[in-house]
């Protein structure tokens, strides 16, 4: 038999367990699209003009982008820069209200993607 000490314990965990998790899902819901932008080179802020340019497209536009992540997942530096890009382009997609499309491409050897990307004049690393 549990005494009154261990049984209000164990409710008191469970207690705050559930309220971590109610604030972790609202604070997750209601913060959704707040950002901020701690780098020291404000690398992650687009400029006001690039703001007013992606809000004010007049027609839409598709965005390719090719990346490799397996041929650069041994290259931590060129595979960081790419995900930097491809963040980049998304926050694109996000400020265009609809305007732009973001197509991501991974070219593999002798797939229709690296011959579309030749087509384009893109060279490999």
């Amino acid at each position: 038999m549990m005494n009154g000490r261990s049984l209000y314990s164990a409710s008191g965990l469970v207690a705050v367990v559930v309220l971590l998790l109610v604030i972790n899902l609202l604070s997750g819901m209601l913060l959704k699209g707040l950002k901020f932008d701690m780098t020291a080179d404000r690398l992650y802020t687009l400029a006001e003009g690039t703001q007013n340019i992606l809000e004010h497209l007049d027609e839409p536009v598709t965005l390719n982008f090719y990346f490799s992540e397996k041929l650069f997942s041994a290259t931590p530096a060129i595979a960081t820069y790419g995900k930097r890009v491809r963040e980049l382009l998304e926050e694109y997609v996000s400020l265009s209200n609809g305007n732009i499309t973001l197509v991501v491409k991974n070219p593999e050897p002798f797939s229709d993607e690296e011959a579309e990307a030749m087509y384009y004049r893109l060279q490999g690393i």
